[in-house]
């Protein structure tokens, strides 16, 4: 019986320290995951950033563009150019 006893707290003892070598590994695992995520967030953000931006000039150009039409059709339209 005190054999049993002596193989069942081997075994206990076996358990606990593959327990806290598997959650060792998790947090390792865990914190390499955080790190990533949170690089591919700024990169995101500086994406979405540079989209953004690319997107004001766009409407910008576009307004300009526009607005310059406008002016042609309003110089053509008074006369002034040729048709």
């Amino acid at each position: 019986m005190l054999h049993e006893v002596y193989e069942q707290t081997q075994l206990l003892r076996e358990n606990t320290q593959l327990l806290r070598e598997n959650n060792r590994l998790g947090e390792e695992r865990f914190a390499r995951l955080d790190t990533t995520l949170r690089e591919q967030a700024i990169e995101t953000h500086t994406a979405l950033r540079a989209v953004a931006e690319g997107q004001r000039r766009a409407s910008a150009d576009l307004r300009a563009l526009i607005a310059r039409i406008d002016a042609l059709i309003r110089w053509r339209g008074d006369g002034s150019g040729s048709a």
